[in-house]
């Protein structure tokens, strides 16, 4: 798993945290959840394990 780091303007933050409380969620699993919304997985691909890294 990679690390980055994210800087976010104040109000987004806040939007953000107060919709991660309005879900249960973390900070964190609100961000990841809406990035994993946001950005589609490619399709599957004959032959190619779904967890093995791209060539």
């Amino acid at each position: 798993m990679k690390q980055i780091t994210l800087r976010l303007p104040d109000d987004l933050h806040a939007r953000l945290k107060e919709l991660a409380e309005h879900e249960h969620r973390s900070l964190h699993a609100q961000v990841l959840h809406i990035v994993q919304q946001a950005v589609p997985a490619p399709p599957d691909r004959p032959g190619r394990d779904a967890h093995s890294s791209p060539a």
